[in-house]
Order: structure tokens, then sequence, then C-alpha cells
């Protein structure tokens, strides 16, 4: 997988307009994903060295793709909507590893601390 982060122009023209805030988050995008490194149409997002979470093709609906959001080191990705891109895979991952940890995981977030996006006027 390569690890050249993608411009916003390059992500916005990759993946859509609804992804242009990610590198602004302070996330790395790259092309690949961690099941398949070559994919040069997918990207794997990350804060720092951790996976958030990387897109995939979806099976269901041709032309589309999944986002899944990585709530452990090693995990699968917890599967959203197909073309459903979340605009902030910080707090995606936080709400899922909310939703699906159990509650002494030593990564499950505090009950309640829900991370809420700031610079947003309509959040």
């Amino acid at each position: 997988m390569t690890e050249t982060s993608l411009s916003i122009d390059e992500l916005t023209n990759l993946l859509g307009p609804s992804t242009a805030n990610w590198p602004r988050l302070g996330l790395t995008v790259a092309r690949g994903t961690p099941i398949d490194p070559q994919a040069v149409d997918e990207v794997t997002v990350r804060q720092g060295a951790s996976v958030l979470g990387f897109t995939e093709p979806s099976t269901e609906f041709p032309g589309r793709r999944v986002y899944r959001a990585v709530i452990t080191d090693g995990h699968p990705g917890v599967r959203f909507p197909a073309g459903f891109l979340p605009p902030d895979p910080i707090l995606a991952r936080h709400n899922e590893r909310l939703r699906w940890l159990p509650a002494d995981h030593p990564d499950r977030p505090a009950e309640g601390a829900v991370r809420r996006r700031t610079s947003d006027p309509q959040h």
C-alpha cells in the first residue's frame, strides 16, 4: 500500500465531495486497503499510524463503495451502507467503538463521550 497521501482534489475526484474534509481533520488518506494494498480506486484512512477505516467496492450495488470503520487493530471493519462515506472518520470510529466493543475493552471510549464536529455550524 502506498503511503503517499492524496490531496483534497485527488480525494474529491476519487470519492466525491463528502470526503474533502478528511485531510483537514489531520487524516492521511492513501490509495490501497488493508485487504487489497494494490487497489488504486480504494483508500485507507489513517490517524497517525492507526487505521481508522477504508473503502471497498460494494458487492451488492455495483459502482458504489462501502466504508469500513476499523474499531480495533486487525478488525475487518464495521460496514457502513453502500454509498455512505462518513464526513468525519474519527467520529465514525469512535461511535462504532461505543456501539460494538464491550464495556471492559481497552479501546472502548467512555460512555457518552461522543465526539462532535465543531467546525460545521449545522452540527
